[in-house]
């Protein structure tokens, strides 16, 4: 899919009352459909004007400003000495240092249009993002992998941070998407190993109490 794919559209009673709140008792099925009506209203204001940018999955080691707790690139500390972890699959995600640098190159150049930037033609595997936290964090964790039906029979899927899986459907496009466009336009990835760094700094900075709950994952005793 390239930015010319069709989107989702928006089937609601009135976009401009929906809120976290009912993005999330819709269990985020509005997600899509309200991104790209907004897309559609900032071009319908500013014709010819408008600069989209796509990103997709956005790891970064900060809080998240609009207050949904992802702990998206939990990994990082959940790769620790003795744990196990499962399933290997794409991992598509961008580091928003990377995207704030780049978006501002792009204002600054008057570009304009739509532009997808997940980092979804780097061929990353699960299995090897996992390895490179391992080496970076200097850890002796231990994977397992398991299947989907492991997975999902065990509710555990829903558990794991940005886990898609290949076969579920309209999903699985987060590790296809086209990106061509935004490479010609200089945008670059650093490496997993230095995004691991800045986020693992980050994270044991926090308070205490913040590093003893993660916000995402299973806990010990269920991985166990």
């Amino acid at each position: 899919m390239d930015e010319t794919a069709p989107l989702a559209k928006y089937t609601g009673a009135d976009a401009m009352k929906e809120t976290s709140t009912t993005m999330r008792a819709n269990n985020f099925a509005l997600y899509g459909p309200l991104k790209a009506l907004s897309e559609a209203e900032a071009e319908k204001w500013f014709p010819g004007k408008t600069l989209v940018i796509r990103p997709g999955y956005i790891v970064v080691p900060a809080t998240n400003p609009i207050g949904l707790p992802t702990g998206r690139y939990a990994w990082n500390a959940a790769v620790s000495p003795g744990a196990r972890h499962y399933r290997p699959t794409r991992f598509k995600s961008s580091n928003a240092r990377d995207l704030a640098e780049w978006t501002i190159r792009m204002i600054e150049q008057g570009t304009t249009g739509k532009l997808q930037c997940r980092r979804a033609q780097i061929k990353v595997r699960h299995g090897r993002m996992l390895d490179v936290i391992r080496k970076t964090t200097n850890s002796d964790a231990r994977f397992t992998w398991v299947d989907d039906k492991f997975l999902t029979s065990e509710k555990i899927i829903d558990d794991i941070p940005i886990w898609t899986s290949n076969s579920r459907g309209r999903k699985s496009v987060y590790s296809t998407m086209n990106i061509n466009k935004a490479i010609s336009k200089g945008l670059t990835f650093r490496s997993l190993s230095e995004t691991t760094r800045a986020t693992l700094e980050w994270f044991r900075k926090q308070p205490t109490s913040r590093q003893a709950k993660m916000r995402a994952g299973i806990t010990a005793k269920r991985e166990a």
